[in-house]
């Protein structure tokens, strides 16, 4: 390998982990950037979609009442009873919540955690663009999973802290 390619892989390597992560001698975050978080979850009685783009805020979720006949295979939740709602976020809200998801070091959490091994799992997704990170995560719900991270658990709730205050309603997280 030449001393140019090694010397451009370099750069590449630290271009990448200057992109990951806030790291002594990288440059500062953008200011003009869009904040980005998606949460989502889908099960047999559940569905929440929670999209933060910039300051729009988009919700949709399951608005039937009756659960009791759902199971895996059919699910209570269609297009004729998903609602979708939508909301604009001040500033304030925009910059206290990029600021406390920024906070958790999310990027430090693995891709997926939860139950690895089991094919039958609930999929909770928390996908987080704060100026120059970018991190999504996938718990694997099950009834023997491991307890979600902690850092997850605590960026959920957010999200969903966010979703009450604006619409009264409740997103459903994981208890594990």
């Amino acid at each position: 390998m030449s001393l140019v390619t090694r010397s451009l892989l370099a750069v590449a390597a630290v271009a990448a982990i200057c992109v990951g992560l806030f790291t002594p001698g990288c440059s500062s975050p953008p200011t003009n950037y869009t904040m980005h978080v998606t949460y989502y979850i889908a099960y047999e009685r559940a569905y929440d979609s929670i999209d933060i783009t910039g300051s729009k805020l988009t919700y949709v979720y399951y608005s039937a009442p009756d659960t009791a006949n759902c199971t895996l295979t059919h699910p209570c939740f269609g297009d004729t009873n998903l609602k979708v709602v939508t909301a604009e976020l001040s500033k304030h809200e925009v910059s206290k919540l990029s600021s406390a998801l920024g906070d958790l070091h999310l990027s430090k959490l693995p891709d997926t955690t939860g139950d690895l091994k089991s094919p039958d799992y609930r999929v909770v997704l928390l996908s987080v663009r704060n100026a120059r990170r970018e991190k999504t995560i996938v718990y694997r719900s099950t009834a023997w999973a491991p307890p979600a991270p902690i850092e997850f658990k605590k960026a959920a709730t957010l999200v969903a802290k966010l979703i009450d205050k604006k619409f009264q309603h409740k997103v459903f997280i994981p208890a594990q």
